[in-house]
């Protein structure tokens, strides 16, 4: 399965996540970074996603961004527990207009930190490793 079927508009996002609703879903949606995929961001996604749930994950563009939008969309929609992906380049505020309909959950703070320990594990392994010679 071409996963990436699963990125979508906006507006066809939307229009999926009311049509799931109608039959009975929950419509959850996470939103944050994802920059880059780790381990952690996929088991929070997997915790959210039950059978009774559609799971849309809203990627935002973020500030200096370690990997392109279109990748780290790619990689969510990549995993089993996301039924949609959305690249969400208005702002995240504008999320909570749907409040009333769906469940959201902001993965900001947990990217920024995830994204934080990555880099400063990665500068504690080169400086162990030494300078190249």
């Amino acid at each position: 399965m071409d996963t990436r079927t699963k990125i979508k508009t906006v507006n066809d996002a939307l229009a999926a996540g009311m049509e799931a609703k109608e039959s009975g879903k929950r419509l959850v949606i996470s939103y944050g970074e994802y920059d880059p995929m780790l381990a952690g961001h996929a088991d929070r996604l997997a915790a959210r996603r039950t059978e009774d749930a559609w799971h849309v994950v809203a990627v935002l563009p973020g500030k200096d961004p370690l990997l392109p939008l279109p990748a780290r969309c790619e990689m969510a929609a990549a995993l089993r527990a996301v039924d949609c992906v959305v690249a969400f380049e208005q702002s995240p505020s504008l999320l909570g207009m749907v409040a009333g309909k769906a469940e959201l959950h902001d993965d900001r703070k947990a990217d920024e930190d995830a994204r934080h320990d990555l880099i400063a594990h990665i500068h504690a392994k080169q400086k162990l490793a030494g300078p190249p010679e």
